[in-house]
């Protein structure tokens, strides 16, 4: 199997692996709105927030080191073997040192959300069980992706079949930590077959404390990026705010998986290339993914804010409408954290640049936390998607300008604005189609299928590179199909 075929089917999988993720919550959203309303999918989200801190404390940073050091090794079983217990015994330790905080904290702090706070435990033992990490490392993303379907399905079935009303809040919370578990369950049973069982060596398993808390450091900053203004709207204003933000943001995190998908399935290829000093075709796989990158955060940026009115009613709910107008301030937030995660996933940490990686995601958090203190208290739910989106847009450009004598940045921007053309006749088609047509699921998709054909027949008009390349590979398949069939006559 040739490289590119082979990152071309690990970012399917990836991908589709990420949108069952979220797709879960976009089935269950207009049900589970509805029946635990604002309040309580503001509770759970505050509560979850909180708890993320602690499962960060468990994981470290082993995620990120893991996949890393494992792709290193990969080719030899014994030493894939050796580093993947080391690591592993490594996150236990840190993993039990985060449940006995959690339990501190549960049985000293005193909040109205105890229970849920207890239920919530159970994603702690996920975290110690967790080994995706070593599946990216080796770049087998089909068992993820199988994994999390039959798992998602049976997340759906719980949760229409068992959720009834406001008092079932800790209910729901229990289904969602509960196949977290089973996921983890799954990923062992297919580890057997990928390695064999070597004793870590005490002395070789704290060898990964060094670099994995490098990578945690940014990891808990961007955290902080991600939950904290959840935290912060719970404390200066009320749950009821939480919930209208949090599903503005579920909404723009589902519209970046594909985005996030590819810089996951590119980052061991990239420390693969920089270990056998292939520069050649590292610049090209870089400006290549940056293009590609680009080509899907423009139109999903102004995608989402042309269709943010018609969508949130039906969607959410008549009580959610103040979601529809954070949606609108959060869409830019693509692109951004689309180029954000280019730079610092498949540029920097490849290149053992993870010091640098935590700066920047440090300062991004504390910016975060400066503009949610300023706005919060006057905007609320608006002021905390605003900070969100500042933080991310100052940090982005600072990277870039960081990373300028690395990066061939003229061909990576070189058709940019033929995106922006593209998505601006894109954009200015389905505001009209929003102003004529009613606020319905109808109107919904016909806005997303004619944003889809207008987007890419703007953009072959314009001949980007993204298009030909699309063209190329599906008429090159298309001639294989028609050769098997002749040979098989």
């Amino acid at each position: 199997m040739n490289q590119s075929h082979s990152i071309a089917k690990n970012f399917i999988y990836q991908t589709l692996t990420k949108i069952f993720q979220f797709v879960v919550p976009i089935i269950t959203i207009p049900y589970i709105s509805r029946v635990l309303g604002s309040e309580g999918i503001g509770a759970y989200s505050f509560t979850n927030s909180v708890i993320q801190y602690f499962l960060l404390i468990g994981a470290l940073g082993v995620s990120l080191h893991g996949s890393i050091a494992i792709a290193k090794v990969r080719d030899d079983i014994n030493e894939r073997s050796r580093v993947f217990w080391e690591i592993f015994s490594f996150k236990l330790c840190t993993s039990l040192i985060a449940l006995c905080l959690y339990l501190i904290f549960l049985f000293t702090v005193d909040t109205q959300y105890k229970t849920l706070y207890l239920v919530q435990a159970i994603f702690l033992l996920s975290t110690m069980l967790d080994i995706s990490w070593f599946f990216v490392a080796i770049e087998d993303f089909k068992k993820i992706f199988i994994r999390d379907l039959l798992l998602k399905i049976l997340i759906v079935i719980l949760i229409f079949a068992v959720i009834r009303g406001k008092n079932d809040l800790n209910l729901y919370a229990l289904i969602l930590s509960f196949s977290a578990v089973l996921t983890q369950f799954i990923m062992w049973y297919n580890l057997k077959s990928n390695v064999v069982f070597k004793k870590p060596d005490i002395k070789k398993i704290a060898v990964h404390f060094v670099p994995a808390l490098i990578l945690f450091i940014p990891l808990i900053s961007g955290n902080i990026n991600a939950t904290f203004d959840r935290i912060m709207l719970g404390i200066f204003s009320n749950v009821s705010e939480v919930g209208y933000y949090d599903m503005a943001q579920k909404i723009i995190t589902l519209s970046f998986t594909a985005i996030t998908s590819l810089s996951i399935v590119i980052m061991p290829r990239m420390s693969n290339l920089i270990a056998k000093k292939d520069y050649d075709c590292l610049e090209n796989l870089t400006v290549k993914s940056f293009r590609f990158i680009s080509f899907l955060a423009v139109p999903m940026s102004l995608g989402l804010i042309a269709i943010s009115a018609n969508f949130v009613p039906w969607f959410f709910g008549k009580e959610f409408l103040k979601t529809s107008t954070i949606i609108i301030i959060s869409a830019p937030f693509i692109l951004f954290y689309s180029w954000g995660i280019f730079l610092t996933n498949q540029i920097m940490l490849p290149m053992n640049m993870g010091n640098k990686v935590t700066l920047f995601t440090f300062l991004g958090a504390l910016l975060n936390i400066i503009f949610n203190l300023l706005l919060i208290p006057e905007y609320n739910s608006y002021g905390a998607a605003f900070a969100w989106l500042m933080a991310k847009i100052i940090i982005v450009a600072s990277l870039f300008y960081y990373l300028k004598n690395l990066l061939p940045l003229k061909n990576m921007f070189k058709e940019f604005w033929k995106y922006c053309i593209s998505g601006l006749i894109m954009f200015v088609s389905l505001s009209g189609l929003g102003m004529v047509l009613p606020a319905n699921i109808i109107t919904t998709f016909i806005q997303i299928f004619t944003g889809i054909i207008i987007y890419i027949t703007s953009a072959f008009i314009l001949k980007t590179e993204i298009n030909t390349m699309v063209i190329k590979k599906t008429l090159q398949l298309s001639s294989l199909q028609e050769k098997l069939k002749l040979d098989m006559n």
